[in-house]
């Protein structure tokens, strides 16, 4: 069965980008109200190896 590729949109919770070697998702999307802060927790997963995920936690209006 052929996967789809690239930005997929159709669960505004769960916001999802896949090509051949990398899936990447966005936990809990992207909300539109509270501005002051911008989280974002990221889950990449390698196609070749999926049983190593990394999960990382971003802050991207207190960004570095």
């Amino acid at each position: 069965m052929h996967k789809p590729v690239g930005l997929i949109t159709d669960n505004p919770e769960l916001l999802l980008y896949m090509n051949c070697k990398l899936h990447i998702t966005v936990l809990g999307g992207i909300k539109l109200t509270g501005f002051d802060r911008l989280k974002v927790t990221l889950k990449l997963v390698n196609t070749d190896d999926k049983f190593n995920v990394f999960r990382h936690s971003l802050d991207l209006y207190n960004s570095i």
